[in-house]
């Protein structure tokens, strides 16, 4: 088991490990609505926390599918086609791409 330093931790680290689950959901497809629900978290820090580190304002509705497991278990190459919209599959590539770059800055902070 990972355990993390938190001695000096700095502010944006405290608040992306306060969110993770927020961000994992929030880049899995669940609407705004559900992530509040199910993380019990207001849904304005929800928000706000998805504009500041994701750049990103949320999905209105759930998505049909989790645009995570496409982007960590296919290839770029595999994933052209899956997604019909090409704004759509934009959008949700650059919103995993930023919040791996969140998981794999995060990592640093565990043991």
């Amino acid at each position: 088991m990972k355990l993390m330093k938190l001695n000096n931790l700095p502010r944006d680290i405290l608040a992306k490990v306060w969110f993770y689950d927020v961000f994992l959901l929030c880049v899995s497809g669940f609407s705004i609505d559900e992530v509040s629900e199910i993380t019990n978290i207001d849904k304005e820090d929800v928000t706000n926390a998805c504009r500041r580190f994701l750049k990103f304002d949320g999905w209105v509705i759930s998505l049909d599918y989790n645009p995570w497991f496409f982007y960590k278990d296919l290839t770029e190459r595999e994933m052209y086609g899956i997604i019909d919209d090409e704004d759509l599959e934009k959008i949700t590539m650059e919103l995993c791409e930023r919040f791996d770059k969140i998981r794999k800055e995060l990592d640093k902070y565990y043991d």
